[in-house]
């Protein structure tokens, strides 16, 4: 396996690991401490686009990681409530 795609495999690992924080935040986390973990993995995908730009695909590979379980979890949430 080449360096680079087994960085961007790292990158994508890391990402699933903080999106996972969204979902344990839905599980024990209040509405606003909820809300503010969002925001951190947020900043965390934003300040990623910056640092992973120089390896193509390592960028993606983490925002995908970390976005998609955080909207996941909150996707369910909302079903669960209505």
């Amino acid at each position: 396996m080449s360096s680079a795609r087994e960085a961007v495999l790292w990158k994508l690992a890391s990402g699933v690991l903080w999106g996972l924080t969204a979902i344990a935040g839905h599980a024990y986390f209040a509405a606003p401490f909820d809300t503010f973990t969002f925001l951190i993995i947020a900043g965390m995908a934003a300040g990623a686009t910056s640092t992973l730009s120089a390896l193509r695909g390592a960028e993606v590979a983490f925002i995908i990681g970390t976005l998609v379980p955080a909207a996941v979890s909150s996707f369910l949430d909302r079903v669960k409530a209505a």
